[in-house]
């Protein structure tokens, strides 16, 4: 069972409230944060490098989200 959850999301002064999904059965060699490109663009209005990555989604869709290049503090 997928699980939301309200976050915050913050990079220097910028923050953005968003709903955030947990336990979705994709797995990963490293943890992985993703965002939609509109959350991107307001955490980071200054730009920032990113390549679009491809995900398939539970239901079998698939969605292109921005990736940053370089890791970020958490």
């Amino acid at each position: 069972m997928v699980l939301r959850l309200s976050i915050r999301t913050c990079y220097g002064s910028n923050c953005v409230d968003s709903v955030g999904i947990a336990n979705s059965g994709f797995v990963g060699r490293d943890p992985e944060i993703t965002l939609p490109q509109e959350l991107v663009e307001k955490l980071f209005p200054q730009g920032v490098n990113t390549v679009l990555v491809e995900r398939v989604l539970a239901d079998g869709s698939k969605v292109f989200l921005p990736r940053l290049l370089n890791p970020v503090d958490t």
